[in-house]
């Protein structure tokens, strides 16, 4: 894991989304997880000349996406409503592989749908929207025995979907 994906409009600033791989140790426990952790860079703005030169970058965390029995793949990034402070949203899809042994298999859909705001863009931290997240959530596509059960918010269309559902 580790990939960028730039922004070329993000209010009006150059972004990147960055996310990479963190192995980690719980205590007591042998095995070493993966999590993967996401960053935004946010360059100037187009009123200061929009470059991402090393002067002008601000770095923010997006999130920490902890393994859910297996490590965390990011599935999709995007924005909503990029040109509206106040319902601009940030969304990280996350795919998890389960495989528990004649118990269930399939994938794990998760969706976190960040404040993206002026105002949140100001912290250090993008603030999980933790209700609209659980409102858009895929959940698990998965066979548990008795053939597999579809979820609906499992692609970015979908979310999207289902977020200007709600009025995003």
């Amino acid at each position: 894991m580790g990939s960028a994906v730039p922004f070329s409009n993000f209010d009006g600033k150059p972004a990147i989304a960055a996310f990479y791989a963190q192995s980690f140790l719980v205590p007591g426990d042998t095995q070493s997880y993966t999590r993967a952790l996401g960053y935004l860079f946010l360059g100037a703005s187009a009123e200061d000349g929009g470059a991402l030169s090393s002067g002008s970058i601000r770095k923010m965390l997006i999130g920490s996406f902890e393994p859910e029995g297996d490590t965390p793949a990011i599935a999709a990034i995007f924005l909503m409503n990029p040109e509206v402070s106040a319902k601009r949203l940030f969304v990280v899809l996350v795919d998890y592989n389960v495989n528990h042994r004649d118990t269930v298999q399939g994938t794990l859909h998760e969706t976190f749908v960040f404040d993206a705001s002026d105002a949140a863009l100001a912290g250090k931290q993008l603030p999980l929207m933790k209700a609209l997240s659980h409102q858009v959530d895929g959940g698990c596509e998965c066979d548990y025995g008795k053939g597999v059960e579809f979820v609906k918010f499992k692609t970015a269309e979908k979310v999207r979907a289902g977020l200007r559902a709600l009025g995003y």
